[in-house]
């Protein structure tokens, strides 16, 4: 399991819940589960690999999870390197997107 994470400090977080569930609803992103996991996801597949984000609440930080799912579903990969380049283009415009929705600063940013 590799995902890119971004984390904030929450300020107000009704607000912050709202905004990030429009920009996805805007970038056509649909509510999944799997595994007892809650998530969000963009495309299907079949032209190229799906795009999962992922939000959580921890005390007053939000850490915003972004992976794609490799090629036939057997992994997940991260949003850095060059395999599958136009899925993680995608997920990173979205996350982009959030980060400006959300007018906060980016505490902490990596891979998980």
């Amino acid at each position: 399991m590799s995902r890119t994470y971004l984390k904030f400090k929450s300020t107000n977080r009704e607000d912050e819940e709202q905004t990030i569930l429009r920009i996805l609803k805007e970038n056509k992103y649909k509510k999944r589960e799997s595994h007892g996991e809650e998530f969000y996801q963009h495309g299907s597949g079949i032209v190229t690999s799906p795009q999962l984000i992922k939000y959580t609440f921890k005390d007053d930080i939000i850490v915003i999870e972004s992976w794609v799912r490799e090629f036939g579903f057997l992994g997940e990969s991260s949003l850095e390197g060059s395999s599958q380049i136009f899925a993680k283009k995608s997920a990173k415009g979205t996350l982009k997107k959030i980060q400006e929705g959300l007018g906060l600063e980016i505490i902490e940013q990596g891979t998980l």
